[in-house]
């Protein structure tokens, strides 16, 4: 698949020290296009080929609905193949997937982290008085790379692990973000992405925008922006 056009908006903030790193965190889409089952959920890791990912957990980390709790946890296996790219698929990409069986995200504020050494269990609950600070660090282990995701609500999300912060895409978290340039470039995301899985590309490089189609990708996009999948 290839993007055409992207609208670059993201809101970054502190940005987590690893962004050099041999394994970073590179497109990750939350929502599918028309309906509820989520089968076209992926987590896109770039990074050094033949770097091994077997010591290491993706946590999706809710920030909203119950701030600190593990919603998932997968622990990653094999490495990043020869292209640099690693693909973690709930379905629709199985076929370039280089693990198959990822989980069926929700469409909500959520924290993304690459870590190593991870002491915990989905359903956990880091920050069990919702302050934004984990109650026990050594539970998540290293962080090697963060994102988080948000709906633009600055009263109820409370994100972890120190990455940029993405988003919003109307009232509703991003359903696609992505960095461009990979590995080394800022996270930005599709808007309307809920309707449209057209401009993902899982396990291949992502494409630089051109500028002269951005302004026509923003304003088809405002029309999607209700047609989001829970």
């Amino acid at each position: 698949m290839h993007k055409q056009s992207l609208l670059l908006a993201s809101a970054g903030v502190l940005a987590v020290s690893t962004v050099a790193s041999a394994q970073v965190l590179n497109e990750i889409r939350i929502s599918s296009p028309g309906g509820s089952d989520d089968t076209s959920n992926f987590v896109e890791i770039a990074g050094t080929p033949g770097t091994d990912l077997s010591s290491l957990t993706l946590l999706a980390i809710s920030a909203e609905f119950a701030p600190g709790q593990v919603d998932f946890a997968v622990p990653l296996t094999g490495a990043i193949p020869a292209d640099g790219f690693w693909l973690l698929s709930s379905g629709d990409d199985d076929a370039v997937a280089d693990q198959i069986g990822g989980p069926d995200f929700f469409g909500s504020p959520v924290s993304f982290i690459i870590t190593d050494n991870f002491e915990g269990l989905a359903g956990d609950d880091l920050d069990a008085d919702d302050d934004g600070v984990l109650d026990d660090p050594s539970v998540i282990g290293n962080i090697l790379d963060a994102v988080s995701l948000t709906d633009g609500d600055a009263t109820t999300d409370i994100f972890f692990g120190g990455g940029p912060v993405v988003g919003p895409d109307g009232t509703f978290p991003a359903a696609l973000v992505l960095r461009t340039p990979d590995i080394t470039g800022d996270f930005t995301f599709v808007p309307g992405a809920f309707g449209d899985d057209s401009l993902d590309t899982p396990g291949v490089s992502n494409v630089i925008p051109e500028p002269a189609s951005i302004a026509l990708l923003g304003v088809a996009g405002l029309g999607l922006l209700r047609r989001r999948s829970a």
